[in-house]
């Protein structure tokens, strides 16, 4: 997996296909070949977990300095290089070179040959860099070619419990739903469901043929992603390529499923731990998230299932300044908007990380688009979701607010909205409340919709982030010793 590959591995490869470059032997991998030998149809045994272990048992018994030098070296300090054969490798390499040349199923019925060279594929690849390394001419074997582009075609997934038996019950359910979700195109529902199952890692079969093509047949491979039809199988094949590769196929690519399952990659690594895009990959996910805005129906799901992932908030702060105004409010409609304690909220943080993304490349006419969609819904909100209000709070679109209240509001207009919640505050008492829960939750609520105005003019005046922080706005006409006593103390939560 890759947070246990030894880089060294790959260099050491690097050298044993300098020496296969030169004139020498050929070294058959006899014992995976023996083994091979016994079975119908071989190049299936790749496709099942146990099977596959029983011919990469094979090869290391021959082998077995290979898998070694992917390993980190124990004790730290020990260097593996000394336990690796290089001319026992360069002569293996060459049969595996000279293999893929010439191959044709004319010659390899039972395909026994083929998997055998997969096999040692997989092994040498461990790193991830075998085929970068490999000749061009490997690619002019269209019989190769052509073999390993029908297995892409062929390779499909079926969603079963431990074992391979039927799921029971429960696990029937879950199974149901996420293909429900997957059949309607509901990208919130394919992460929640997909995070439910155990990690699935691509076969040996898959990865050498999905590299492979990569490497030499890309038509061939975009042809293959593009007719997949379940995003499962998608986040499995994505696993199989670098976060980076992964995007730039996306982008060539005419699936959503896998656009989807390339951007569920960026920011996920194969133990579904999360990971930061690189800026290379960054770059790729803006002009991936401005493709994709071009499809309404798509987007919409996406920014429910990705506008407030954190990983991704650079790239879509960036794509948000080509998108069409739609699709902006479609990213503002997507983020859920909950009272805010006035300390500091990572997801409060990572939208603004967004947004000021986003201002710091659009014009003010753009900025002026987002700004007053961010409002607009901010004000109909009116910190309305459950709960009573005891204290000021914030929200999570508090930067876009502030932004409308500097770039898109006069400081007279800024001064009679917060005239207007002062004023609304003082006649609270002339009004009827059923309680006196309600009168202090619309006392608060009211001094929570002030903050971002208050928060603009004193931006205004002095310069300072936009972001509303800890720092609270109460009218000096609401500090007096009866309205605390009434209320309570206006102070952070």
């Amino acid at each position: 997996m890759e947070k246990a590959v030894n880089n060294s591995g790959n260099e050491l490869l690097a050298q044993a296909l300098g020496l296969a470059a030169k004139d020498g032997e050929e070294l058959t991998p006899d014992k995976l070949a023996t083994f091979i030998d016994g079975f119908e149809q071989p190049l299936h045994l790749l496709e099942d977990a146990d099977q596959a272990a029983q011919l990469f048992h094979a090869f290391h018994e021959q082998f077995n300095f290979i898998r070694l030098s992917f390993r980190p070296p124990w004790p730290p300090e020990q260097s593996v290089d000394g336990a690796v054969d290089l001319t026992r490798y360069a002569s293996l390499l060459r049969w595996l070179i000279d293999g893929m040349r010439i191959w044709d199923a004319a010659s390899d019925s039972k395909l026994a040959r083929l998997t055998a060279m997969i096999v040692v594929a997989q092994t040498c690849d461990s790193g991830n860099a075998l085929w970068n390394l490999l000749p061009d001419d490997i690619g002019a074997n269209s019989n190769l070619v052509n073999q390993l582009s029908r297995v892409a075609a062929s390779i499909d997934l079926t969603i079963v419990s431990a074992g391979g038996q039927p799921p029971p019950i429960r696990e029937a359910e879950i199974v149901e739903a996420f293909l429900k979700a997957d059949a309607e195109g509901d990208w919130a529902n394919i992460i929640g469901g997909w995070r439910r199952f155990p990690p699935i890692f691509p076969s040996a079969l898959q990865t050498q043929t999905m590299r492979f093509l990569l490497r030499y047949a890309r038509p061939q491979l975009l042809a293959c992603l593009n007719k997949i039809q379940k995003t499962p199988l998608t986040f499995i094949l994505a696993q199989v390529f670098t976060p980076e590769q992964c995007l730039q196929l996306a982008l060539e690519s005419e699936s959503r499923r896998f656009q989807f399952a390339a951007v569920y990659r960026s920011f996920t690594d194969q133990w579904r731990l999360h990971r930061t895009p690189s800026s290379s990959e960054t770059a790729l996910l803006t002009d991936l998230l401005i493709e994709v805005s071009k499809d309404p129906s798509c987007w919409d799901g996406w920014m429910l299932a990705l506008a407030q992932q954190p990983e991704l908030q650079e790239a879509l702060g960036r794509a948000l300044i080509h998108v069409p105004d739609a699709a902006l409010k479609a990213y503002v409609d997507a983020i859920r908007l909950w009272s805010r304690s006035v300390q500091p909220n990572p997801m409060r943080q990572s939208i603004t990380n967004c947004l000021r993304a986003f201002c710091a490349g659009a014009s003010l006419e753009r900025r002026s688009v987002l700004w007053t969609i961010a409002f607009e819904r901010w004000r109909a909100w009116r910190f309305s979701d459950n709960g009573s209000r005891t204290a000021i709070q914030r929200s999570d679109l508090d930067y876009a607010v502030v932004g409308y209240a500097l770039e898109c509001m006069t400081q007279d207009a800024r001064d009679q909205a917060a005239t207007s919640i002062f004023q609304r505050i003082s006649v609270l008492e002339d009004q009827w409340h059923e309680g006196i829960s309600d009168i202090v939750h619309e006392y608060y609520r009211l001094l929570s919709e002030l903050q971002p105005y208050a928060h603009a003019s004193q931006v205004a005046r002095s310069g300072g982030d936009w972001l509303p922080q800890a720092t609270l706005y109460v009218p000096d006409g609401l500090q007096s010793s009866y309205l605390t006593l009434m209320y309570g103390p206006a102070q952070p939560t």
